[in-house]
């Protein structure tokens, strides 16, 4: 017995990447799945066998990291849901899914599934959110740093978020209630529950499924020299993901490492010239890497914290050097120093020497190899995307895959 479901998401590959393997096997399963995107995601997207659905465009969501602001992220979100909404409800109706799937952060996709009566099952691309977890308190200080902006953030926020009120009464006074409330639909979690802080606040419908990881869904990428994870030299791997420019910090690290004796790859993302990046021979500047492929083969891995890329380090055992820049980047740095799995480096501390000395106390660390393996075998365990199949499924009450 088959049937048919659609996926709301923020168009950005934080959001979008961990639910790519899922609907690949949804779709292998006999399910008819559309999945609602910008057009920049189409052929991502295609290429699981989902059928790609254009989101009413209405600058859903400001992807630009470089110019993050907290307040302004979330008022982003509420105006996007205030505006398209009303084109996506009709859009939905008519087609009678027996599922939804929806981002926690996409409020038009929650707010459908409420207005039409779908089951609703949550994906959660950060560590999984309550109202008494306790985070570090870097990204909120930026609100503080910023007063006319979080002003103007704040009265735009309010503003769509009780214009939409007045279409559902029944939501919570204020927004940070809605993003934070426990939800009573399934939610994926893409960790283990050995890993999430607080581990104990979450209950039953929350569902710890691990990274979704399957290569075949990620781009090809015929331009990268793979010929470089070749050989038995060390391999670093650096990368800020796909949304942030840091040419600063791109050339710090090729000071860092050009006369090391290990092989460097440094994702400088889409937007920058690598021509602009002189570097020695054993530094691979490229726009972008097939990060999986590449961690496989890593000994260390400097990364933003991005919630996908650390758990992609932690299920290749990579130790990371955190360097967070916004929001839950820096939950994912104590998380990670905590645990013993690698550092948080501040980026105000960041200099050439730095990096490679931490990067070589990292290679060194024998006893942190050891947490790493104990960690990875709990995402692992944790199922991953056939896993979070399942839920989905035994959410409308199909059994799951033998």
């Amino acid at each position: 017995m088959s049937g048919s479901g659609v996926f709301f998401n923020v168009p950005a590959y934080g959001h979008l990447n961990p639910t790519l393997a899922l609907v690949r096997e949804l779709v292998a399963r006999g399910e008819r799945i559309d999945y609602y995107s910008t057009p920049a995601f189409k052929t991502v997207i295609e290429a699981t066998g989902a059928r790609f659905c254009s989101l009413p465009l209405h600058g859903v969501a400001n992807n630009n990291l470089e110019d993050f602001h907290l307040l302004g992220a979330l008022a982003d979100v509420v105006e996007t849901t205030h505006h398209i909404l009303p084109q996506l409800l009709p859009l939905v109706a008519k087609q009678s899914y027996d599922y939804l799937v929806a981002d926690w952060f996409t409020l038009w996709g929650r707010l459908a599934a409420r207005a039409l009566n779908i089951p609703l099952v949550l994906s959660c691309p950060v560590f999984a959110l309550h109202p008494k977890v306790k985070e570090p308190p870097h990204s909120k200080l930026q609100l503080l740093q910023t007063p006319f902006r979080t002003v103007s953030n704040l009265l735009r926020l309010q503003k769509y978020y009780q214009r939409l009120r007045q279409q559902y009464p029944d939501l919570p006074s204020n927004p940070e209630q809605f993003i934070l409330q426990v939800p009573q639909t399934p939610c994926l979690v893409f960790t283990s529950k050995t890993l999430q802080p607080q581990a104990d606040l979450f209950g039953p419908q929350y569902h710890f499924v691990g990274p979704s990881l399957d290569a075949a869904v990620r781009e090809r990428l015929p331009n990268f020299p793979y010929a470089c994870l070749e050989g038995e030299r060390p391999l670093v791997y650096i990368s800020l993901g796909s949304l942030l420019e840091q040419a600063k910090f791109y050339r710090q690290c090729i000071q860092a490492f050009q006369d090391a004796s290990y092989t460097v790859v440094l994702n400088i993302g889409k937007r920058l010239a690598p021509s602009d990046f002189p570097a020695a021979s054993n530094i691979v500047v490229c726009n972008h890497a097939p990060q999986l492929e590449v961690l496989q083969r890593a000994a260390v891995f400097i990364t933003h914290g991005g919630m996908n890329s650390a758990q992609e380090g932690l299920y290749h055992q990579v130790p990371l050097l955190v360097i967070p820049q916004v929001s839950d980047q820096f939950l994912v740095a104590d998380v990670v120093q905590k645990r013993g799995l690698g550092c948080w480096l501040p980026s105000y501390r960041v200099t050439p020497k730095r990096l490679r000395q931490w990067t070589e106390q990292l290679m060194k660390d024998q006893a942190m190899h050891t947490r790493l393996a104990q960690a990875s075998q709990t995402l692992r365990q944790a199922g991953g995307y056939q896993r979070a199949a399942d839920v989905v499924l035994q959410a409308v009450g199909r059994q799951a895959k033998e």
